[in-house]
């Protein structure tokens, strides 16, 4: 199951979340507006004797700031739907089925890896599924061309590749975050309807 899929998958059910969330950042902001305008209809006839044009001015600037309020309290709601989103992706890359996790690891390393590169894994794959996906990536690969290494790295899943002093990040960490400026701008058409 590749990442944009799993992405797919995930906005459905984001959607929802992010109706909710927007829903509340929109009454927040009413609530807001509603605070400020009472705020400047109080001030407009406390201060109706100093002057009409006074008044409008300061009206306006309370309610300006009150709508300024309002968008950082949407936008926020809608950076946290977006970000839940990845999250979640993420959640669903780490608890994959172990054979699917086998397959999805093993074709990622044969597609990166070069003749000779070690392949380093987090602490769990490392007892669990490295091995496996190490021999599916010299299978896809035609040979023995990359080894596991003895190292472990700090991720939530993936690898790093090991090619000398050169590693190449493959975590599942850099894999969401290297297609996530690409979908960002789908992901929140879709939950943003």
């Amino acid at each position: 199951m590749s990442i944009e899929n799993m992405i797919a998958d995930i906005l459905g059910e984001a959607t929802e979340s992010s109706r909710q969330t927007t829903e509340r950042a929109e009454a927040e902001a009413a609530g807001i507006m509603e605070q400020a305008k009472r705020r400047a209809r109080e001030l407009a006839e406390n201060t109706l004797k100093k002057g009409e044009a006074a008044t409008a001015m300061l009206k306006d600037r309370k309610i300006s700031i009150a709508e300024l309020e309002a968008r950082k309290l949407r936008l926020g709601a809608r950076q946290k739907a977006v970000a839940k989103c990845f999250d979640a992706v993420l959640k669903k890359l780490e608890n994959m089925e172990e054979a699917e996790y086998v397959d999805f690891l093993g074709k990622k390393i044969s597609k990166a890896a070069r003749d000779g590169d070690v392949v380093l894994l987090n602490e769990k794959d490392m007892g669990t599924v490295g091995r496996r996906a190490v021999d599916l990536a010299n299978t896809l690969m035609g040979g023995e061309k990359v080894s596991l290494g003895e190292e472990t790295v700090s991720a939530r899943g993936g690898f790093v590749l090991q090619a000398g002093a050169v590693e190449i990040n493959s975590t599942l960490e850099a894999m969401i975050a290297s297609v996530k400026e690409d979908v960002i701008p789908e992901v929140a058409a879709v939950l943003f309807k």
